[in-house]
């Protein structure tokens, strides 16, 4: 019986025209998409030089006067029969302009730090929300659309660059695109980290039949599955710890635009939003961020983490008959692949601290308070112990019962060695309270 995952997964690429990320169209918009282009693209430059929520808002909303709701709502219903890009790109264009409108200047002010609700002109909200059912979610600060229907690519699918950003000055612009585009490359890595992912769940049906050849093929997946994992992350690790400007430009003119705050407990996009970490953490049985993650995705990724969520309890176990030793190194096998995310999130923790220690985001969700680094530490050391707990005891039953002929005495050495391993994670959770926290380089 095919898993449920595996069957699914052809039709979910399809919803979103053959491959995820979507290909977002910013080309072919009917006429009344394109005010919102317009003012989309004059906005950056009107937030530095208005520098006054009141001034802005007003120019946004004399910006768009000339739209006619009901032709944008028609516009967008006329497209609603299936997959379609101009959607993909519309919907990006809005989560920007919205965004803008809720802060209004850059920097933010504290003082708009504090609201935690907000009215928003009909000529935004109306189509908004209109795409928000069209796609299966009802939040405004996301991931989706504020990352993965804002790049374009090349006529061969490669990604080129970011199609709406917030800020005016070139070089602060360009840390701007370079954040997202970071971001957009783990995305980028999806399907193919999601096709590895059907391929070892397709071969795990066939250890039923006592054959070794499909375990082994299974550990092979795995291993490749973590080398897509290791080239994923890689780009986010090298943009932490080797450009000093993101450092400086980060908490000013990024971070607060990327957050929402209405309600408080909508916080913004999140690492948590984007479907790679998602199909990640349900393949390896982790339990989301939090319950209302997977509400931020459309309705076709929830469906696709749903069939992942399927039949896991033996998706790491050996079937049947197997030859000595074939579990410990399908366990090891799995293990490795938790490692790499494992030291990902342990070494984020420790670069994320010169781009939030100064950071004034204070009014958002579970983050509120007199600083938003310690917030984000402890979400990411709890999100690391959750991945070091589903990890597998990888001590071989099977060849120890090739050597039952041993006395049992003899073996008594290993007590005291197996318990010195089993408080290495512990270990590693203090020393990460301490500032000491042990992190392999796993991208070199």
């Amino acid at each position: 019986m095919q898993h449920p995952f595996v069957s699914y997964l052809p039709e979910f690429l399809e919803s979103f025209g053959g491959h995820y990320p979507p290909r977002p169209d910013f080309d072919n918009w009917p006429h009344s998409f394109g005010y919102y282009m317009v003012a989309c693209t004059e906005m950056p430059a009107r937030l530095t030089t208005l520098n006054d929520v009141t001034k802005f808002r007003q120019w946004l909303e004399g910006r768009l006067s000339e739209v006619d709701i009901e032709e944008t709502e028609n516009a967008i219903i006329s497209r609603c029969g299936g997959f379609n890009p101009q959607l993909c790109g519309f919907l990006s264009c809005l989560a920007h302009l919205l965004h803008a409108y809720r802060w209004g200047t850059l920097p933010v002010t504290q003082q708009m730090r504090e609201i935690t609700d907000m009215t928003f002109p009909e000529v935004l909200w109306k189509p908004y929300m209109q795409l928000n059912s069209y796609f299966g979610f009802h939040y405004v600060g996301i991931a989706f659309a504020l990352f993965t229907c804002n790049g374009t690519y090349d006529t061969d699918g490669n990604l080129q660059g970011m199609r709406f950003y917030w800020n005016s000055d070139a070089e602060i612009r360009r840390h701007e695109d370079m954040f997202k585009m970071t971001s957009m490359q783990v995305e980028m890595n999806f399907t193919k980290f999601a096709q590895i992912l059907s391929y070892y769940l397709q071969s795990g049906n066939q250890t039923l039949e006592n054959h070794e050849t499909p375990v082994e093929e299974q550990i092979r997946v795995l291993d490749e599955a973590t080398t897509c994992l290791r080239n994923a992350l890689k780009g986010i690790h090298k943009l932490m710890t080797a450009d000093t400007k993101l450092r400086q430009f980060f908490p000013r003119y990024i971070e607060d635009f990327l957050g929402w705050g209405i309600p408080a407990t909508d916080i913004g996009p999140t690492a948590g939003d984007f479907l790679f970490i998602q199909i990640l953490g349900s393949f390896l049985g982790i339990e989301p961020y939090s319950s209302s993650v997977r509400d931020k995705m459309p309705s076709y990724c929830r469906k696709l983490l749903s069939c992942l969520d399927m039949a896991k309890e033996d998706r790491f176990k050996v079937i049947g008959i197997a030859q000595p030793g074939i579990q410990n190194r399908l366990s090891k096998a799995k293990n490795k692949l938790a490692n790499v995310y494992y030291y990902f999130i342990m070494g984020h923790r420790k670069h994320i601290t010169p781009y939030l220690q100064d950071s004034k985001a204070t009014s958002t969700g579970i983050f509120r308070g007199a600083n938003v680094l310690p917030g984000v530490q402890k979400a990411m050391l709890n999100r690391a112990l959750a991945v070091a707990a589903i990890k597998d005891n990888c001590n071989d039953k099977i060849i120890s019962q090739k050597k039952s002929s041993q006395p049992y005495w003899s073996l008594l050495w290993l007590i005291p060695l197996a318990h010195a391993v089993s408080v290495i994670p512990t270990l590693m959770v203090h020393l990460s309270k301490l500032g000491y926290i042990p992190c392999l380089d796993i991208f070199q």
